[in-house]
Parts: C-alpha cells; structure tokens; sequence
C-alpha cells in the first residue's frame, strides 16, 4: 500500500481522517476540556473496551490509556469500519465512565487524530512511541 493507492479517503474535518480497508492505522483522541482525567478504574475500562473485539474486528498492535488521552495502533480486519469502532469504543466508554462519576455529558472529543501507517516501519515507529508514552510523563 502507498500513500498514492487510489483506494485511501481523505476526509478533511476539524483532523483529517484518512482511511483505506484493511489499514493499519495510528489514532489518537482525548477528553474533552471539562472531562477533567481518567483515574485507575476508568482507564481499566477503557483498556477492557478497547481489547473486547481485537481479533474480531482489528488487530491490535499497541495501544495506551493515559490519563487524558488514548494512542492505538491497530489493523482494521475485512468488512470493519475504522470511524464506527472509534464510535463504539467512546460512546461505550462516556456511558460507564459518566455513571462512575455521577454526570452526563460528553467525555471524548468528538475527533479522533488518525494516520494510515503505510510501511512497516511507520508501524514500528508508531508502536513505540505509544508504548513508551507513558515514561514520557
């Protein structure tokens, strides 16, 4: 795959979304300004949602949970969407995390920073940087 493949889309919203079946991507998306951090228990729950449908809808290649925000490297398997996973995964999680906490309302940025990785060097880089986060902290 190139980054000159007729079959990647390029959404341009407030962060471009780029997007091509079967990709591995690099994302990115965080709290939103008032969502204040992610404690012990609510990272646990979104790491448990982030690894229910590996191997059934993506693979994982890496991912963490800081207290702000949430770095994934994954492949998108056949016939699954990048944007409805995201979706899911924060919708999911605001729902639980919002009960936990006694609120309503938006947890997540609505956008998600996302790069197709189209080497597996993109991919090694990026799955180090995001294992590494979190002793940049």
């Amino acid at each position: 795959m190139s980054k000159h493949d007729n079959n990647v889309e390029i959404k341009n919203n407030r962060l471009p979304q780029w997007r091509k079946a079967e990709a591995c991507y690099f994302v990115t998306w965080r709290l939103d300004l008032g969502s204040g951090r992610l404690n012990g228990p609510e990272r646990d729950l979104v790491c448990r949602a982030i690894e229910y449908f590996h191997g059934e809808r993506y693979k994982l290649r890496a991912y963490v949970v800081m207290d702000n925000h949430v770095h994934i490297v994954l492949v998108m398997l056949a016939g699954n969407d990048l944007s409805d996973q995201l979706k899911s995964i924060k919708r999911y999680t605001a729902i639980h995390i919002n009960r936990m906490r006694g609120r309503s309302g938006k947890l997540w940025q609505k956008a998600s920073y996302t790069r197709i990785l189209f080497d597996n060097s993109a991919v090694a880089s990026c799955s180090e940087y995001v294992m590494s986060n979190p002793q940049r902290r």
